[in-house]
Parts: C-alpha cells; sequence; structure tokens
C-alpha cells in the first residue's frame, strides 16, 4: 500500500512540474507571438515603403522618357 501511495505521490509530482512547464512554455510562446507580429507589422510597412518607392521610381522614368 505504501509503494502505491509513493507512486501516486510521485505521478502527482510530474504532473505538477509538467503543468508548470507547459505554463511556462506558454509564456514564452507568447511572448514570441507579440514579437513575430511587431516584426510582421514592420516588414508590411517596409513592403508598403517599397511599392511607393518602385511607383516613384517608375514615374520619374517615364517624366525622362517624356523630356
Amino acid at each position: 500500500m505504501q509503494e502505491v501511495k509513493a507512486t501516486l505521490q510521485h505521478h502527482d509530482n510530474m504532473i505538477h512540474q509538467l503543468i508548470q512547464i507547459v505554463g511556462a512554455t506558454n509564456a514564452k510562446v507568447d511572448a514570441l507571438d507579440k514579437k513575430v507580429q511587431a516584426l510582421d507589422n514592420r516588414v508590411q510597412a517596409l513592403e508598403t515603403k517599397v511599392v511607393t518607392l518602385d511607383e516613384k521610381v517608375q514615374s520619374l522614368a517615364e517624366e525622362q522618357v517624356f523630356m
């Protein structure tokens, strides 16, 4: 009986550790998700700027053709 109690206690401890690890992992994933979202926003802003610059360059090139 004592052996069963010890095994159950060991399993309880392992489950508790697993819950703590999962919680810590979720917190890290949430932090990384925020960083990824911020980087994604920056990339989108840069892509918009590149498109705008490409349009300006094309417009200037067309103006040069007509001169």
